[in-house]
């Protein structure tokens, strides 16, 4: 890479544009963290605040990560899980590269602190979800961020389903885990029933802005995991939310929260030579 386009990339996973794009100069950069879209606009970009107040944060920043990204730095994560080999040279060290490091050491967290995550820090990561690939800029998708008192009614749901199952000591268990999570966004993609084509792409197009989310989270410390379980399909959830099934498709629920442990083990993927074709 040249010093251009390595500070490029490490400009864009920063949510921070260059003020020179294809060598003109722009007239002013986007700062990431000092301007807060407004609740207007942040709901025509698909974001609902399922039992919050419409108190958003001060476009000024606090200290922490986010004075950090404001200033331009990288933000290291609270937890960087062990690297794994990397077969082959077609990548010397991911740390040269923030967009590439990101997406190697982004894990699935399932055990969090109780401590809730910044709500600066999720609506960073809730702007950089809506920037995924999109055919045709449909933006089909919506994000139910849940206050506390809607996330104990979906854990209530969401026992009793394995409780009807027969199983009430998994039921409290997995009620006592998922009422301590401190962080719960559900995830919809709009429906198309005249056209099944479209429907499977927006389908497509929103499981990429649940990757875009929980990158997004990573890089500021969070963790974070996609579950697609039996709840997300109940009518249930879908009232507590205010969402019709009819019109929405559930793609899944993003719990996140600050990591209980920091020593989040890496997994082995297929080598790059088994899983590309050239043709």
């Amino acid at each position: 890479q040249s010093e251009r386009e390595l500070a490029f990339s490490r400009s864009m996973a920063l949510g921070v544009r260059l003020p020179l794009i294809f060598g003109l100069p722009v007239k002013s950069a986007w700062r990431h963290s000092a301007k807060i879209e407004t609740t207007q606009s942040m709901r025509q970009s698909g974001v609902t605040f399922a039992g919050f107040s419409e108190r958003f944060p001060s476009s000024e920043s606090s200290g922490g990560r986010i004075s950090c990204l404001a200033a331009g730095k990288s933000c290291a994560p609270r937890y960087v899980p062990r690297a794994a080999s990397f077969h082959g040279d077609v990548l010397t060290s991911v740390q040269e590269n923030p967009v590439l490091e990101a997406i190697r050491t982004r894990r699935t967290v399932g055990d969090f602190k109780t401590e809730p995550v910044p709500e600066q820090i999720v609506l960073r990561a809730l702007e950089a979800a809506r920037w995924a690939p999109n055919h045709r800029l449909t933006e089909p998708w919506k994000f139910y961020w849940m206050s506390d008192s809607a996330i104990e009614s979906a854990s209530r749901i969401a026992a009793n389903l394995i409780e009807a199952k027969g199983n009430p000591k998994r039921a409290a268990s997995k009620y006592a885990k998922w009422r301590a999570t401190p962080g719960w966004i559900v995830v919809t993609a709009k429906k198309s029933p005249e056209d099944p084509f479209v429907e499977q792409e927006d389908y497509a197009a929103t499981c990429c802005s649940i990757h875009n989310l929980m990158l997004a989270l990573h890089s500021q410390g969070v963790g974070s995991k996609w579950a697609t379980g039996d709840v997300n399909q109940t009518k249930e959830l879908a009232e507590l939310l205010g969402y019709s099934l009819d019109q929405e498709n559930p793609v899944g629920i993003v719990y996140f929260g600050f990591p209980a442990r920091e020593d989040i083990q890496s997994v082995r993927r297929k080598r790059v030579e088994d899983i590309v074709v050239r043709v």
